[in-house]
């Protein structure tokens, strides 16, 4: 699927849902303690909602960090490895 069919499809699919949990956040943010771990997690979310709905514009934006993580799996196994055959014999 390319950029703009993609962006269609989730403007469809997601847009909806998206617009659900906003409004329930707003709905929750003034009723939540702000320094419980709730509230915060509600308020960085509101704070970053314009980010989050970034998506739905650009289809060519990734969902995922399958991309990423594929790429540094092969750093973070060699390092293991490496930190396995660095540690001293126990007797």
């Amino acid at each position: 699927m390319q950029g703009e069919a993609r962006a269609a499809f989730r403007r469809e699919k997601s847009e909806p849902m998206a617009q659900a949990l906003k409004a329930e956040l707003d709905e929750l943010h003034p009723k939540v303690p702000p320094n419980s771990k709730l509230g915060k997690a509600i308020g960085y979310t509101l704070n970053q909602w314009p980010k989050l709905m970034r998506c739905l514009e650009h289809g060519e934006a990734r969902l995922d960090t399958n991309l990423v993580e594929n790429a540094i799996r092969p750093l973070v196994l060699g390092r293991k490895k490496l930190a396995t055959l660095r540690k001293p014999e126990r007797g």
